[in-house]
């Protein structure tokens, strides 16, 4: 990204994404420890938090590219496009993920992607102590 505050901002994000990964890892220990689950659930939540993060850098790349285009047809096409694209891409992946791994870890997988929007949460807090 060349805009160093996108860039910024997206960090911020994550880091609240993160946030709320390792607590879902914890919650998801207690209950493999508890109910004798399987341990593969935590490749479900890795999966999910690596996707985010991905989202979350996509997602700041297609915003500085509409921005600098000037253009706003092209802009709402192209966020809509790309949009649709990650949602696309996850689909197959959590299909993936159940075929291979069961449809647990894809629930799991699912439950971590839900990170993104408590990172958008935390994101007012966690920028004023960052600063």
């Amino acid at each position: 990204m060349r805009n160093s505050e996108t860039l910024r901002n997206c960090k911020i994000i994550i880091i609240g994404s993160l946030i709320y990964d390792i607590v879902i890892i914890a919650i998801l220990a207690i209950f493999v420890i508890i109910y004798k689950l399987d341990s593969i659930l935590f490749l479900g939540v890795i999966l999910g938090s690596i996707w985010n993060i991905i989202c979350i850098m996509h997602i700041g790349y297609v915003l500085e590219r509409s921005f600098d285009s000037q253009d706003d047809n092209y802009a709402k096409r192209f966020t809509t496009i790309q949009s649709i694209m990650r949602k696309i891409i996850f689909m197959v992946l959590v299909i993936m993920v159940v075929k291979f791994f069961g449809p647990y870890t894809g629930i799991a997988m699912i439950v971590a992607v839900l990170g993104i929007k408590f990172g958008t949460f935390l994101y007012p807090i966690l920028d004023k102590k960052i600063k």
